[in-house]
């Protein structure tokens, strides 16, 4: 009884200092911790030593290079603490003291830190899973806090998952408070960073790097030898772990990928997979942005026949800019690839459209549908009237996802088109020749007795939602000539 009540008068003290913790949206609006925590968002609460807020340098790409970007960006310590929900406090990181208790907080970012809503990224002293997922897998020490007031990232991470890429981050929407200054509504979510449990799975000879506009602005780096505005930086080994011979290793490797790409030789460095998969996702989304569209690799280890995978998504700032054309990666980066004489990449980019066509539409419609009657969505609807208020904005997380919702009815139609252009009509089984292989995978089809390698979508050739005899009779004439 008596440590009952000692909880409880705990909880009540705890209770009125939430309530009475006032936090300023702007100059003529504050609201409580408590109010926050009552909107069902969970609420990242900082406080850095002596409020000491955290400052960059803004610079300017050199000549010959693109970008604008930041540096000397200072990491100022402080604590961290989630609110969510009906639990007063879901986590702590502690008062800083450099360590295994606190954090410290950065500003990150390339143009998006130009913005007044600035992205963030945080460094706890002590591993912890900020998600909170009961999986010590996921504890992890970096963590970001990113901006998605238009939802594209939430659209961009949907499909990566629908695509089947190898790794999509973890992630949710949170009220993010500093120094007792509200700074809106945003994205908490995992880094890309070598974990092989929960994040991206690189032993530890293998290789974690980003094909990298800004790599003017990095401190170690590998030049491109296909575009001089690109270099290679490293997000493992860490710029520290890289050692001479390493980046001797790494620069020899990726020159040589760089050459295969132009060459029939390219499988032995790329997973082809993975590279049709991340080209299609930048198609289907109509990224517009070439450089800022981030591009990573990995690669396991140094064996000889370990491929350079292209594990995930990431930056979507530029996406549904792109209604009518292919986008400019696929134009920019991946062009060797469709025209190279070797078909493999061409021809399984189509397979993957095409494997994807017929519930693709279904699938990002019942997931917006999901993050509508979802408590996140809930807790964003109320509040984004003080997000609006912080920033003078009038952003409406509704009209968001429904446009997100909307691009595919608009786009889908349009790429279908595109990707028409690409294969030869008829081609069934997708191997660049019509031929009574087709035939024969086609009328298979039709009677349900489906290979796994068989696609339905292309077998319908006609495009009547059905794999019939006027599909067969289609590819026969195709097959004749006539």
């Amino acid at each position: 009884m008596k440590r009952f009540l000692l909880y409880l008068v705990a909880w009540l003290v705890a209770w009125l200092s939430l309530q009475a913790h006032v936090v300023v949206i702007n100059d003529s609006v504050q609201t409580t911790v408590e109010q926050i925590v009552a909107t069902g968002l969970p609420l990242v609460l900082v406080e850095t030593v002596d409020a000491v807020e955290p400052t960059c340098d803004y610079v300017s790409a050199p000549p010959g290079a693109w970008g604008m970007s930041i540096t000397n960006a200072t990491k100022v310590p402080g604590r961290l603490c989630i609110y969510k929900g009906d639990t007063i406090l879901a986590y702590d990181s502690g008062e800083y003291d450099g360590r295994s208790h606190g954090m410290t907080i950065k500003l990150r970012g390339n143009t998006s830190a130009y913005r007044d809503k600035k992205p963030y990224k945080i460094k706890l002293e002590t591993s912890d899973d900020l998600l909170m997922r009961d999986d010590p897998d996921c504890y992890e020490r970096d963590w970001l806090l990113v901006t998605d007031d238009q939802l594209k990232a939430l659209s961009g991470f949907m499909l990566g998952q629908v695509l089947g890429m190898q790794w999509t981050p973890a992630f949710r929407y949170v009220n993010l408070v500093i120094n007792d200054n509200y700074r809106g509504v945003y994205m908490l979510i995992e880094s890309i960073k070598r974990n092989p449990y929960s994040r991206i799975d690189v032993s530890r000879s293998g290789m974690l790097c980003e094909a990298d506009a800004y790599w003017w602005n990095a401190d170690v780096y590998i030049k491109s030898r296909l575009d001089a505005h690109y270099g290679y930086t490293f997000k493992y080994p860490s710029d520290e772990g890289l050692s001479e011979a390493d980046l001797n290793y790494f620069r020899d490797y990726l020159g040589a990928f760089e050459a295969s790409l132009s060459q029939d030789n390219y499988e032995q460095y790329i997973d082809v997979t993975s590279f049709a998969r991340w080209c299609l996702a930048q198609d289907i989304l109509g990224a517009w942005d070439s450089g800022g569209t981030n591009r990573y690799y990995s690669r396991y280890d140094r064996e000889q026949d370990t491929p350079l995978v292209m594990p995930c998504l990431w930056d979507f700032d530029s996406n549904e800019m792109n209604y009518s054309n292919w986008s400019r990666c696929h134009v920019e980066h991946f062009s060797r690839l469709f025209n190279n004489p070797n078909q493999t990449f061409r021809l399984e980019y189509i397979k993957q459209w095409f494997r994807v066509l017929p519930t693709l539409r279904q699938q990002m419609k019942q997931l917006f549908t999901d993050f509508r009657y979802s408590n996140q969505y809930r807790g964003m609807y109320n509040s984004v009237l003080m997000n609006n208020h912080r920033w003078g904005t009038t952003i409406s997380f509704m009209l968001a996802v429904s446009n997100r919702d909307k691009w595919y009815d608009n786009r889908l139609p349009i790429l279908q088109k595109l990707i028409d252009s690409l294969r030869l009509s008829c081609d069934v089984n997708i191997d660049g020749s019509v031929d009574v292989a087709d035939v024969n995978t086609a009328i298979n089809c039709m009677l349900g007795q489906n290979a796994p390698d068989v696609i339905p979508a292309a077998c319908d050739v006609n495009q009547d939602d059905a794999v019939d005899v006027t599909d067969v009779n289609f590819i026969i004439d195709a097959m004749l000539g006539r």
